[in-house]
């Protein structure tokens, strides 16, 4: 509201001029010697005498002002923008600014002229849409007053997403990269997990499921010690500024869409169990492996696996691990032959090839000979 409590700023010095007027006033306007002269000097003695006494006056009444601004708060934050509000005083000019700074530096502030209103929006045409995830300050003051009667409110914009993507997987780890997006700086937390839904289940409450809580950065990050050719999910989410510590869900953003991907597989499990005339059976199975990948055998009557008459490849589902696989294309009878396994990636796409393990020992025997004709 509007009340009479506006300090009297100028009026000390009207009065100690019109004082020293007056006391130096003969030194000033000398006495004339004509009666014209004489009456107007008296005349004007009496003028600033007169101004002197109203000055005196005018700093003992009251004088109408408004209100310093009261009851400012931050509200509707986002992640690009927020609003601001206080007490309204009907008819009264506010000066408000908004800043990245907290000391209100031109390269980061963006100020507005406010006339009778409550609240202001940032962004505006002049101060663009805000960073997200930044600390921000605004003040406001009516717009007569000193700075010093400026108040001030501080607040973080909400975090954006930041999106992630996977760079490179080996067997026991997996290598990304988080784009801050619009964030200017923060945290984020990653989470990566066996369940696609990340233990949230009965089912799978006891999944793996890995946190960590870094800070945004261009650079890759890898997250090591996760086990040998499994699937896993990961989702990443971008942490708030203002939260308090081991707070860590407070205001932070969504998720970026979930990824999915499996480290590479290691060497399966290889076993020779039986030989006969022309044929031979095995057994492969995961090894160190936490998912069942498809495998393939090779065999050759070369112990490098090159040449005329080398490598038979046969590729085969996981649901066949562990099971006898007999083997009779291409195989003499009475012959050498040598046997290798090795396992295939799940995240290898067509290219079987790509991501595979090494292959196992290689294991050898020799084919039974037939009987001889006589």
């Amino acid at each position: 509201m509007i009340k009479n409590t506006l300090p009297k700023i100028f009026l000390p010095s009207l009065q100690t001029f019109l004082s020293s007027i007056l006391l130096t006033f003969d030194q000033i306007f000398p006495r004339a010697s004509t009666p014209a002269h004489t009456r107007m000097r008296a005349r004007g003695k009496i003028l600033f005498a007169a101004l002197l006494t109203a000055a005196s006056l005018l700093s003992r009444l009251p004088i109408l002002h408004a209100d310093p601004v009261g009851n400012l708060t931050a509200t509707a934050v986002i992640s690009t923008g927020a609003s601001f509000s206080w007490t309204n005083q009907p008819g009264v000019r506010y000066y408000a600014a908004i800043s990245s700074h907290s000391g209100f530096s031109l390269r980061a502030s963006s100020a507005i002229s406010i006339l009778d209103q409550n609240t202001t929006h940032y962004p505006t045409l002049s101060s663009g849409t805000l960073l997200s995830n930044t600390s921000y300050f605004f003040r406001v003051k009516v717009s007569t007053d000193g700075d010093i009667y400026y108040q001030s409110v501080s607040t973080y914009t909400r975090p954006s997403i930041a999106s992630s993507s996977i760079t490179f997987v080996s067997s026991n780890s997996i290598t990304m990269i988080i784009n801050r997006q619009t964030n200017v700086y923060g945290n984020y937390n990653v989470l990566i997990s066996t369940a696609s839904d990340f233990g949230a289940s009965p089912q799978t409450a006891n999944s793996t499921v890995f946190s960590s809580t870094r800070a945004l950065s261009p650079s890759a990050t890898t997250y090591g010690g996760l086990l040998f050719g499994a699937t896993y999910f990961i989702q990443v989410r971008t942490l708030w500024n203002g939260a308090q510590g081991g707070t860590l869900e407070h205001n932070a953003s969504s998720y970026f869409v979930p990824l999915s991907t499996a480290t590479k597989p290691v060497l399966p499990t290889l076993r020779l169990i039986s030989v006969d005339l022309a044929s031979f059976t095995v057994i492969v199975d995961t090894g160190l492996n936490n998912d069942p990948f498809p495998f393939q055998v090779s065999y050759s009557t070369n112990s490098n696996f090159t040449g005329n008459n080398t490598v038979s490849t046969f590729t085969f589902s996981p649901d066949q691990l562990g099971l006898q696989n007999s083997f009779t294309t291409g195989l003499l009878n009475n012959t050498t032959f040598f046997v290798r396994a090795r396992a295939l990636w799940n995240s290898g796409g067509t290219n079987l090839l790509l991501g595979a393990s090494g292959y196992t020992a290689i294991a050898s025997s020799y084919t039974y000979p037939s009987v001889p004709s006589s």
